[in-house]
């Protein structure tokens, strides 16, 4: 089986992808030389994009789509032809579909992609040509169903270990020691991060997915009480709010 060009598609979140790293890792340490693709939307970009295992990423956001499309549907499908014709320019010869729909599949077969690897997903495998059933997460943990699709392309395949890989670049890295030495916190303190916010890939109705402020809130002030640990409250852009919900509602 053919793998010099390599595609990866996850189009979910960063927890997703994050799992995805150690596929990654051991996509590299099967097949050095090989050019490795990975696909995915313009939120986990930043994540990936610091990741030495990877040649390229190629950022696909179906919402920006499906917004295009309602504007212009001319544009929306000179932009998707467009994305398309990038890909194919790649010449992929296998491509690892963890999307669990038929869609990618689809378009990647249309493009000439000879090897399409994936999970046959309530019977949304049609268009892989090897693909392996299953009807969810649910016997061990996603980072290894992941990884028993390179068993496919490396049938002698065994992993030494399921870690996670997080590359930080220098200049975040200074960012954050920027960050400590103008709060005044030691790096030697116990310093624990708490994210309220999150779930932007469920849109509107993220809400449901999040804990409430004063638990957040609850669990803040204990810590500190208890531990003395440092609490930062992290946040993007759309999480302000419940982040300051979060520093009113606790008494430290």
């Amino acid at each position: 089986m053919k793998t010099d060009r390599i595609l990866i598609i996850n189009p979910f979140g960063i927890g997703d992808v994050i799992f995805t790293t150690p596929l990654i890792r051991h996509l590299r340490k099967q097949f050095p030389d090989s050019y490795i693709g990975f696909i995915c939307n313009s939120r986990v970009a930043p994540f990936l994009s610091s990741n030495k295992n990877l040649n390229e990423i190629f950022v696909f956001d179906k919402g920006d789509f499906r917004i295009l499309w309602r504007a212009s549907k001319i544009d929306c499908i000179r932009q998707f032809l467009k994305f398309l014709k990038i890909i194919k320019s790649k010449k992929f010869d296998t491509v690892i579909d963890l999307s669990l729909g038929h869609q990618y599949s689809f378009f990647l077969m249309m493009l000439g992609v000879p090897v399409r690897i994936g999970y046959n997903f309530k019977k949304r495998g049609r268009f892989l040509t090897h693909k392996i059933d299953i009807a969810g997460y649910h016997d061990k943990h996603i980072v290894e169903y992941y990884l028993d699709l390179l068993r496919i392309v490396a049938p002698r395949f065994r992993y030494d270990n399921r870690s996670l890989d997080v590359f930080i670049p220098q200049e975040d890295l200074a960012w954050a020691d920027n960050f400590l030495n103008n709060n005044h916190i030691d790096r030697n303190e116990k310093i624990i991060a708490i994210i309220p916010g999150g779930g932007a890939s469920w849109g509107k109705t993220a809400i449901f997915k999040q804990w409430p402020a004063e638990n957040f809130a609850s669990v803040a002030d204990l810590l500190i009480e208890k531990y003395a640990a440092k609490v930062i409250i992290l946040g993007g852009p759309d999480d302000t709010d419940i982040c300051d919900s979060v520093l009113k509602a606790m008494k430290q």
